[in-house]
């Protein structure tokens, strides 16, 4: 799931669907549930997992990695745009989302960091999954 800020736009050349504008996106959010949890998911507060939580930790999100064997980006990221160019991004390494359901909608909050301490914080209304 992705979420971005006032500003930015998602696109499909047919092919590939991509961001365009300015502003921040933040996306891979990765929930840990059990297997045969609910479809929806569940109003709540959920921990950016670390290492010291373990892999298999349930009800944590992905924290943001690089997956160096595949040379792909995992988990959660936030990215800035300026112009249709990404020029700054980061992995969300710790922090919470926090989820809650209304209206066929998420709102969902982010207080998190990335892995330089940069704080990021922001709510999106209104997102689908």
């Amino acid at each position: 799931m992705d979420a971005a800020s006032e500003g930015m736009g998602l696109v499909s050349d047919g092919l590939v669907n991509f961001w365009v504008g300015s502003g921040w996106v933040v996306s891979g959010m990765q929930l840990h549930a059990p297997s045969g949890s609910d479809a929806r998911l569940p109003d709540g507060t959920y921990t950016i997992r670390d290492a010291a939580m373990g892999i298999d930790a349930l009800w944590t999100v992905m924290p943001g990695s690089f997956y160096s064997t595949r040379k792909d980006l995992v988990g959660m990221w936030v990215r800035h745009f300026e112009n249709d160019q990404i020029v700054g991004m980061g992995p969300l390494v710790s922090g919470t989302l926090t989820s809650s359901f209304a209206n066929n909608g998420y709102t969902i909050a982010i207080d998190a960091f990335d892995d330089y301490g940069n704080h990021i914080t922001g709510t999106m209304t209104g997102v689908g999954m």
